[in-house]
């Protein structure tokens, strides 16, 4: 006999109130717990009175845990993605690291898409293919970082590439608090440096003093300029 889990019952009691499948309801309400979550790692655990390491460990239990919830079983094609991007990282030379961590995200994503349209085409289910389009974003990020700050010269480089590049592998914990966080649902794809000045608290959110500022990061793709 199966045990009773409250966290799915309210799902199914939301479900049945407002008429949504089960599976959006799921993935919208946790996709909102991502705010308040935010909030909590911005403000009360702050790295200033909490330890960085604890910070990583809270964010990949919530990302786990929202996985786990939304997916079931199929968080372990995530896991996998995620474990297999960083053997390449460890095993790999910089000098092409990014050439295997790109080609297994394409593998892993083309193996997705193709998943869906066998089994759900032009339907709306959620199911891991959803993360997964962000997680292939974050590896091949990683892979690309690495390559720039241990296998590139400084002046091969643009701006925002010595920016995000990575004179060091990153530590398993960094690397899945990374890829599997509170954020995995939907995003942002933030780099790996800004998660890290975020986890550590050296300047990766800047104060809030106006909507220019609060939109400034490193990324070109962020930047808003003053008028």
């Amino acid at each position: 006999m199966a045990s009773w889990n409250p966290v799915q019952a309210l799902f199914d009691v939301v479900a049945n109130l407002i008429g949504f499948p089960i599976d959006q309801v799921r993935y919208i309400v946790l996709l909102a717990l991502s705010l308040p979550v935010a909030l909590l790692m911005r403000h009360a655990l702050h790295p200033r009175h909490t330890p960085v390491a604890l910070r990583h460990l809270l964010s990949l239990s919530l990302g786990l845990w929202m996985s786990v919830t939304c997916f079931g079983w199929e968080t372990l094609c995530l896991v996998v993605v995620v474990a297999v991007s960083y053997v390449f990282l460890l095993t790999t030379p910089a000098a092409v690291v990014q050439r295997y961590t790109m080609a297994w995200a394409l593998v892993c994503i083309s193996a997705g898409h193709l998943y869906r349209l066998l089994t759900d085409y032009g339907g709306y289910h959620m199911d891991f293919t959803t993360p997964l389009m962000i997680l292939v974003q974050r590896v091949t990020l990683v892979g690309f970082a690495v390559h720039d700050g241990m296998a590139r010269k400084s002046s091969e480089l643009n701006d925002d590439q010595k920016t995000q590049k990575l004179s060091r592998i990153p530590s398993l914990l960094e690397y899945v608090s990374y890829t599997i966080n509170y954020t995995m649902l939907a995003g942002p794809s933030w780099t790996f440096t800004e998660h890290l000045s975020y986890m550590e608290g050296r300047g990766g959110v800047p104060e809030v003093r106006g909507c220019p500022q609060l939109l400034q990061t490193s990324h070109p793709t962020h930047r808003l300029k003053e008028t």
